[in-house]
């Protein structure tokens, strides 16, 4: 019977042991790193997009169309979506004819860019290439076609100095405040 008894409480002793050290991880994982895995739940569960506003077309008295909006294909890629990078890249490369050394400088360039947030690749790529990585977008993983609006001006600088136009924000424009400025972020000006 003192064998037994023995047994029991080593038994008992191993128990409560593995549920102490149980107890105390999970003590650890809620109660001390809660907050930091709760921001890693928010960074994951969130992802902006940034969607600009299509604009409106211009006219002139007579109703000649001065400004006006057509389809743009950006060739995007998020690394933290591109298991092999330079494998992809390769392909993008040779299927749509865009010298892979561009590419990688555009990489290079992005190198500090928020997780998950895209690095243009191509800012206008013409329709058959946007519709053939479409296509066969299961082989391009991480890469993504997406069609933004981009303005048009039929008549090129004709009545400029009235309509504006817009572009990338540069370095040196101080007008706007420092959070909202960004190397893609295009805006108006005249």
């Amino acid at each position: 019977m003192d064998r037994f008894r023995i047994r029991l409480f080593i038994l008992g002793g191993v128990v409560i042991l593995i549920f102490s050290l149980l107890a105390s991880r999970l003590w650890y994982l809620q109660i001390s790193q809660g907050e930091l895995y709760t921001e890693f739940s928010q960074g994951n569960r969130i992802r902006l997009i940034s969607e600009p506003a299509l604009r409106g077309i211009i006219y002139d008295r007579n109703g000649v169309i001065l400004a006006e909006n057509r389809p743009a294909y950006q060739l995007q890629l998020i690394r933290e979506d591109t298991p092999d990078l330079k494998n992809t890249l390769n392909k993008v490369s040779q299927s749509l004819k865009i010298p892979f050394s561009f590419l990688q400088e555009k990489i290079e360039a992005n190198k500090d860019l928020a997780q998950f947030k895209p690095i243009i690749l191509e800012e206008d790529l013409n329709y058959e290439k946007a519709m053939f990585l479409e296509t066969y977008q299961d082989d391009f993983p991480g890469v993504s076609i997406v069609i933004r609006p981009r303005r048009f001006y039929p008549h090129q600088n004709l009545a400029s100095h009235l309509i504006g136009y817009v572009g990338i924000v540069q370095e040196d424009w101080t007008e706007l405040p420092e959070e909202k400025r960004s190397s893609s972020q295009i805006v108006g000006h005249s």
